[in-house]
């Protein structure tokens, strides 16, 4: 039986015209990102390895020389320009408490949501919005107090659905950080409907 990431080795490396595995650890350390991954040996963790420091390949055989239980494959690299650090929010720091829909008269300018900090910090809303289910986007300013709420006032291309809607926040990243959905027997003219939680 083959293991699955040696045989997606073995596939590109018979496909570049060789026709036995005698090349095949150079081929392997030629490229140490898409070919001879960094792994983690637990019998010595304090030295780095590859693939190919599991793998014996010569002639028309390819043996792997530890079990798969004895090492660990590292993740791929991140692309570049990705964020590795800590995100900064977490889903539920920031919740959606309530939305106004349908205002008493006319609904565009009027309609609102209303947000809390879960967190005991501040949260800088610069870059965060507000979407809906269409597509619309309202984006956010200014600072949200540990423990606060406040009252968005919508505008822009954000206009609620008065027969239902999803409301989704993204935080300067893009993160989802909160959703909600309410439906057409949820809304009702001049009422604010209460996001109910668990």
């Amino acid at each position: 039986m083959i293991w699955p990431k040696l045989f997606r080795r073995i596939v590109p490396y018979l496909a570049a015209g060789f026709t036995d595995f005698d090349g095949f650890d150079t081929w392997l350390r030629a490229d140490p990102v898409n070919r001879d991954d960094a792994l983690l040996l637990l019998a010595d963790p304090a030295r780095p390895g590859n693939l190919h420091d599991v793998i014996t390949a010569a002639g028309h055989t390819v043996q792997r020389t530890v079990w798969p239980e004895e090492f660990v494959i590292a993740p791929d690299p991140a692309p570049p320009g990705t964020n590795t650090g800590l995100r900064p929010h977490a889903a539920g720091d920031l919740v959606i408490l309530a939305a106004l829909p349908d205002p008493a008269g006319v609904d565009r300018g009027h309609e609102t949501v209303t947000l809390i900090n879960t967190t005991g910090s501040g949260i800088d809303l610069a870059g965060w919005h507000l979407a809906d289910a269409a597509g619309g986007r309202h984006a956010l300013t200014g600072a949200l107090a540990g423990g606060a709420a406040t009252q968005i006032t919508l505008g822009g291309g954000l206009a609620l659905g008065n027969k239902g809607d999803t409301l989704i926040l993204s935080d300067s990243d893009g993160a989802t950080i909160d959703t909600v959905t309410y439906t057409s027997g949820h809304v009702r003219p001049g009422r604010t409907i209460c996001i109910g939680r668990t």
